[in-house]
């Protein structure tokens, strides 16, 4: 829905808005040196900037834009189910995980992994944690850069180009200032655009109260309308709770949200490395506590206020409704319609400008992580450095049998798709189905072995030897981060033919959640998980899942459990069956024999 209702002062708003961005990485790509200093800020930040970090990083664009969006066409049902998790996910993350990790000096959470399990687990671990981040990142370029292109008009195209214009100003200039700045220009930017939104929202209700006629007004419209539920009073909400009348579809629905959020949380909060690298950027572990008890504590009321803003809009509209007739469809473009239409000229250009940057921020906290884990968990190893001959070993069979996988199913895909191949293969033999795979197989590990290791080993001895200086580091890992924007700003512009948004992020999300979080809990919480047994877990989590997928089709809130109960105790009892895991690989791993950890500095590395 095109509507023109930006002025050229708006426009010029927005450009200077995301300059400033691109200014901003300039600026603190003079003071990086080193790789930690890019993938971590040199461990020197405060609870001040951490804190609006974690809380930006946590709440991606889809929740500021989406959150709105539910509540002005539905209720408060999910204020409620946030508040119900909030502090005790925040207790367990600050008092068990958040010891253990700190006492190590990480770059990444995966290079726990390998001194709890093994390299093995490590390379898992960072390739489910790509695959989970790099199919959300798409997700989350291309949902808000639809409901953003409600109200950005650009002469001579259609709303489809408009969005994909959308698509690639945000994900080009998140690309740029993150390349250049790290993840301390990320976190900067992440406090601008925080309180720039954050004015917006006093903004917006300024004209709500005024033109609606105070908050009793607003309030007593929307409760009579049901867009209050089970807000409207105390007797309602905890008829709401502990209502013995709901139908039982409704009780599932709940249960199956709650055990989703409560795990997808846990796993954001304690296992992610997006909001990991913020943990591992502060100068002490008291920071870091502290940044995440503010981030959690204001996540109840800044929550709150998203959903109830969507009630506030729905109500302006509903009394105004003969001066804007042309309404979005879709609800999730509310907001953004709502700040164009009716707040003054340029600040709505402002704070347009603040919703590019709340998408923005998302992008860049992911392209950082994600490049941060192929240089330190992939690059380091492919050039045979920082590991011993047997480490090296577990690396290339790795590598390997990704490849293997990957060419085997492109195998499938062309080979299949020739008339002949199909008959045969649907005719029912096997042994043509079997051929298929070995060959692939073996021309794939052929091809890796063969030509591909040696001669990436032989180039990456050349142009960065064994001791390379940091600022080769450094440029390599600015070269991820390019090149991590690119493809997920690519993949951004063709995802909207998948079908539902929301409904694809679910899924990928749950998807790799369960067998990810299952690995780190078995670890962190117990003394007997060895390597074999989070890895035949991990496994079995896994196919548990694509069969609840592809054959139950049940409800996707409930993937990453179905991954999670599986990993637990498939994983745990091979454990048990299996020889234990080596005195080192447990003290200083674990929840009971985690280091002592200095209360004022961390420093160090991987």
């Amino acid at each position: 829905m095109q509507t023109g209702l930006l002025s050229g002062i708006d426009y010029a708003a927005i450009i200077v808005y995301l300059l400033g961005m691109i200014g901003l990485g300039v600026w603190f790509s003079r003071f990086q040196k080193t790789s930690e200093d890019y993938f971590v800020a040199g461990r020197r930040m405060g609870w001040f900037v951490l804190s609006i970090s974690i809380w930006v990083s946590l709440t991606s664009a889809n929740s500021m834009l989406g959150c709105p969006g539910y509540a002005y066409k539905h209720d408060l049902q999910f204020v409620p189910v946030m508040w119900l998790l909030i502090i005790p996910i925040a207790i367990v993350v600050i008092y068990t995980i958040l010891p253990v990790f700190h006492a190590l000096s990480l770059t990444t959470a995966y290079t726990y992994l390998e001194r709890r399990y093994g390299l093995s687990v490590r390379m898992i671990g960072s390739t489910l944690f790509i695959l989970l981040r790099g199919g959300w990142l798409a997700t989350v370029i291309y949902a808000p850069s639809v409901a953003l292109s409600a109200v950005v008009d650009i002469p001579g195209l259609t709303e489809q180009q408009e969005i994909w214009a959308a698509v690639a100003l945000v994900g080009i200039v998140a690309t740029i200032y993150t390349t250049l700045g790290g993840i301390e220009a990320d976190m900067w930017s992440d406090v601008i655009q925080f309180f720039v939104f954050a004015g917006g929202m006093i903004l917006i209700w300024f004209y709500v109260l005024r033109d609606v006629g105070g908050w009793s007004q607003v309030w007593g419209i929307a409760s009579q309308t049901g867009h209050t539920y089970p807000m409207t009073s105390g007797k309602e909400f905890w008829s709401w709770v502990f209502n013995p009348d709901l139908k039982p579809a409704v009780e599932l629905m709940f249960l199956w949200l709650l055990m989703g959020q409560t795990l997808g949380q846990l796993n954001d909060m304690g296992t992610d490395q997006l909001t990991l690298q913020r943990y591992f950027s502060a100068r002490s572990i008291k920071e870091s506590i502290r940044a995440l008890w503010i981030a959690r504590i204001s996540d109840i009321p800044l929550m709150a206020l998203l959903y109830i803003t969507g009630t506030g809009i729905f109500v302006y509209f509903s009394v105004h409704a003969a001066q804007y007739p042309n309404l979005p469809e879709n609800t999730d473009q509310m907001l953004p319609y709502f700040v164009a239409a009716v707040l003054p000229v340029g600040i709505s250009g402002l704070f347009i400008a603040a919703l590019f940057a709340a998408t923005m921020s998302s992008v860049d906290s992911g392209i950082n992580s994600l490049s941060a884990a192929c240089i330190t968990d992939f690059y380091d190893r492919l050039r045979g450095t920082q590991s011993t001959e047997s480490s090296r070993g577990v690396f290339d069979k790795f590598v390997a049998a990704i490849l293997a996988a990957i060419i085997t199913g492109i195998a499938w895909v062309l080979v299949l798709s020739l008339p002949a191949v199909q008959q045969l293969v649907g005719a029912g033999s096997a042994v043509a189905s079997v051929a298929i795979t070995v060959i692939a197989a073996v021309l794939a590990l052929g091809l890796y072995a063969g030509v591909l290791l040696p001669l990436i080993r032989t180039t990456l001895a050349r142009i960065a030897p064994e001791h390379a200086a940091d600022a080769h580091y450094l440029r390599v890992s600015r070269w991820a981060t390019l090149i991590w924007g690119l493809l997920a700003t690519i993949t951004a512009l063709f995802v909207g033919r998948l079908g539902n948004i929301y409904l694809i992020a679910t899924k990928m999300m749950g998807f790799w959640t369960g067998p990810l979080l299952g690995i780190f809990l078995l670890g962190l919480f117990t003394r007997r998980a060895n390597a074999t047994g989070v890895l035949v877990g991990a496994i079995t989590g896994a196919i548990c899942t694509t069969i609840w997928a592809q054959y139950l089709q049940f409800t996707p809130f409930l993937y990453s459990f179905v991954g999670l109960v599986p990993t637990v105790v498939v994983g745990y009892l091979v454990s048990l069956a299996t020889a234990p895991p080596n005195p080192e690989q447990i003290e200083g791993m674990t929840i009971y024999t985690h280091f002592p950890v200095d209360k004022e500095q961390v420093s160090g590395g991987d």
